[in-house]
């Protein structure tokens, strides 16, 4: 049995892996246009490698409720066994995020590197598969003979390649979901360059509808970075997913969420007084630049000013691009799938798993806890086995 896998980050380099731990007489081989397999996962969790969380299981931290079943039955702990499996131990923090005990992306590419070594899985980099033909129930990658191929070619975030993962798909007559940046910075239509480099935490509400039906969408507390035309930070590129471009998109910042209006505008009055001055008036509220801008806004009305601390609202034009983006939105319909297995319905033993189905979750490890998943999944299909932990 001769096997293909075209892609050679996070669901590719598992289902290789798995496919020889229960199959060693198989011939699996990992085609990878990069220089090296992994290369994405390197920079996973600020270098830390945030491969799973304890709530990955929970369908609402995905965009399609499809998966419903699969991660509840390969839930973190199952991942947590798995990794243990392959040599990698792992702890999980106060937020519920899973580290390995090295702290290092590093150390994980470098054990399941040895993986793919110890299981002789055939590693082809600085290859990108060109041409993809079936004939006669076969699978031709650039001219090589496969009885089975798994396409796990990620999607186009943070790459310095071609994509042509889309192409492949629309070649085989697969339907495509339009693709565009997850989990990256928001472009605003206000000008707030003078604010560059600000960090301000606060509770952000997610606006998006019509100019007549405008509706809350999301609401999340964290920290907002400020950059030269748009708005950053964990909880901006987590509500980054909410973003249609066909609808007026709004955020809404409640800097103050501690107060109600009557008792900020009171303290604002208060060191109004004193210092005769707005800007001195929120100096120590907070910082210069956003209180002059939160000051013109409202042309120097202290009860207007403190509403705008509360409800400061920028406009959002669009997202930053894949080169900011850590996943992508879209990708492969999941309608073309076998849900259970990732097995294409059109084309048999042909499989599609990882980030360029369309699926996609917030941060802090879901999207990799979908690549081990969707490979799971397929490798179980394939092999028709089953795993001691099931």
């Amino acid at each position: 049995m001769r096997i293909a896998i075209v892609g050679g980050g996070a669901s590719g380099v598992l289902a290789g892996i798995l496919l020889k731990m229960y199959r060693p007489e198989y011939e699996v081989t990992i085609y990878e246009q990069n220089d090296r397999v992994l290369k994405k996962l390197l920079s996973t969790g600020n270098g830390m490698c945030n491969f799973d969380n304890i709530n990955s299981n929970d369908a609402n931290n995905y965009n399609n409720e499809l998966i419903k079943d699969l991660i509840n039955k390969y839930d973190y702990k199952f991942i947590v066994s798995l990794f243990k499996e392959l040599g990698i131990a792992s702890f999980i923090d106060d937020e519920g995020r899973i580290y390995p005990y090295s702290r290092k992306a590093s150390n994980v590419v470098t054990i399941l590197m040895a993986n793919l070594k110890l299981y002789n899985v055939n590693v082809r980099c600085n290859e990108l598969v060109y041409d993809v033909r079936i004939v006669n129930n076969k699978y031709y990658i650039n001219n090589s003979e496969y009885d089975i191929c798994i396409f796990a070619c990620g999607g186009c975030a943070s790459i310095n390649y071609d994509y042509n993962f889309k192409d492949i798909c629309r070649s085989l007559g697969l339907n495509w979901i339009r693709n565009y940046p997850s989990l990256t910075a928001l472009k605003v239509k206000e000008n707030v360059k003078a604010m560059s480099g600000l960090r301000l935490k606060g509770n952000v509400s997610y606006y998006r509808g019509t100019k007549e039906d405008l509706k809350l969408i999301e609401r999340r507390n964290g920290e907002i970075l400020f950059k030269d035309d748009g708005l950053s930070g964990i909880v901006m590129f987590e509500l980054s997913r909410n973003y249609d471009p066909k609808y007026i998109n709004k955020v809404k910042i409640d800097l103050f969420d501690c107060l109600n209006n009557k008792e900020l505008e009171d303290m604002i009055q208060t060191n109004y007084h004193k210092f005769l001055s707005l800007p001195d008036a929120l100096i120590g509220l907070v910082p210069k630049m956003v209180g002059l801008d939160v000051i013109k806004r409202e042309n120097n009305d202290i009860r207007n000013i403190a509403n705008c601390l509360k409800n400061y609202e920028f406009s959002i034009i669009g997202l930053y691009d894949y080169n900011y983006a850590q996943v992508m939105r879209g990708g492969l319909d999941l309608k073309e799938l076998d849900i259970n297995s990732f097995e294409s319905l059109k084309y048999k033993d042909l499989y599609f798993i990882g980030e360029g189905v369309d699926i996609d979750g917030t941060c802090g490890g879901f999207n990799l806890h979908f690549a081990w998943v969707s490979a799971i999944c397929a490798v179980k299909n394939i092999l028709k086995i089953k795993r001691g932990q099931e």
